[in-house]
């Protein structure tokens, strides 16, 4: 018979702490600060080759091309998890690839 002493013994505490996340609130803006983050998010879109609108239900991409070009000159692909649109044999204008694309609401997709 083996006999364990008190030395012998092992014991494990399986007893794990929760998880817990702390999220704290984003502080505050000054009128200057928001106004600098207002500045600086119009320049990156005004740099951008396309230009997008968003609300709740809709986002909307507007492209410039030239034009001369018509519909079938364009290859404008939508799809659940990405968004490309162009000049045929051209690098797209924009393409997106993105799961937050993958929507439900995307296959409703159009471009005119």
């Amino acid at each position: 018979m083996n006999k364990m002493s008190s030395r012998d013994q092992i014991t494990t505490n399986t007893h794990q702490p929760p998880n817990h996340k702390l999220t704290l609130p984003a502080p505050e803006r000054t009128p200057a600060e928001e106004a600098a983050a207002r500045a600086k998010e119009q320049a990156e879109q005004d740099a951008l080759p396309y230009k997008w609108t968003q609300t709740i239900g809709d986002v909307d991409i507007s492209l410039t091309v030239p034009g001369n070009l018509k519909g079938r000159d364009l290859v404008v692909d939508i799809r659940k998890t990405s968004l490309s649109a162009g000049i045929k044999g051209q690098e797209p204008i924009i393409k997106v690839s993105c799961s937050l694309l993958s929507l439900q609401y995307l296959r409703k997709g159009t471009w005119s």
